[in-house]
């Protein structure tokens, strides 16, 4: 019998020849499921971070690996002293980068700053800011840096004896207008650029009204005037960040950066030191 030239046409009678077609089909059916794993299993990208990503390796040199993500349609270039392992799917070996750590080109890089300072938003206010590593930036390869502050205005002569809470028109005093504080809480990114530092984000602002009434009696308050919160008036609004810092060189108070970073709703202006 020759095989050579077996048609897999069944022929009655014939059970060698429905063997033979039965073992064909199995074999062409094996070998599309070998193709189609071999196609889809993707390599595995292991950071020094600990983060995991798939996709496929196309080569590196000294200093970059390229790779395409699973879920991106261009390839990427990943600097060699992020990448702790490369995984390969079709393949027994794996590449294993050095464990030399990468060191920060300068120390205000990955340094945690916190400080504060005075501001102006209608009156003279303060604030309280910090700065500190973020999350990993796997496209820009670097981890982000981020900040969180937290200010407001001083309250002025107000103070918790000479403030109350009953109708402002209870006495009949006479009306000095009405007194706005405010409390923020903002954060957001910072982006470096050399010696100066870039600040943008945003959050909320907090606002509480006071009526501000003259007792010519002077019992309510020292020198006759006292206040009464505004039940019915502040409330809180979205505010944007946007703000610099330069860093500072040796100097007597060991003030690592120094600059301004200002609220927009409503406009805030914090002169800020950090150490």
């Amino acid at each position: 019998m020759n095989n050579k030239h077996m048609s897999c046409k069944p022929k009655k009678g014939d059970k060698g020849t429905d063997l033979v077609c039965l073992m064909k089909k199995h074999v062409f059916i094996f070998s599309f499921i070998g193709v189609c794993f071999s196609q889809i299993v993707p390599d595995t990208l292991i950071l020094k971070s600990g983060k995991t990503y798939l996709g496929t390796y196309y080569g590196k040199d000294d200093t970059y690996t390229e790779f395409k993500y699973q879920k991106s349609m261009d390839r990427g270039k990943i600097r060699n002293s992020y990448i702790n392992e490369i995984r390969f799917a079709n393949k027994k070996s794996n590449i294993t980068f050095s464990k030399k750590k990468n060191i920060s080109k300068s120390k205000k890089d990955n340094k945690q700053f916190g400080g504060g300072g005075l501001g102006f938003g209608g009156r003279l206010g303060y604030n309280f800011f910090g700065e500190l590593d973020g999350y990993y930036d796997l496209e820009r390869q670097k981890r982000n840096r981020i900040f969180v502050g937290l200010g407001g205005n001083t309250p002025g002569e107000r103070t918790e004896d000479n403030t109350y809470d009953f109708n402002e028109d209870l006495f009949g005093d006479s009306k000095l207008g009405k007194q706005t504080e405010y409390t923020y809480l903002v954060g957001g990114l910072v982006e470096r650029m050399g010696q100066l530092s870039m600040y943008y984000g945003g959050g909320f602002t907090i606002a509480t009204e006071y009526f501000k009434r003259n007792d010519t009696s002077e019992i309510l308050g020292s020198e006759g005037v006292y206040f009464v919160e505004d039940d019915d008036g502040g409330g809180w609004n979205l505010t944007g960040t946007i703000g610099f810092m330069f860093d500072n060189s040796s100097n007597a108070w060991n003030v690592s950066k120094t600059g301004v970073i200002v609220n927009i709703n409503p406009l805030f202006i914090n002169f800020v030191m950090l150490w």
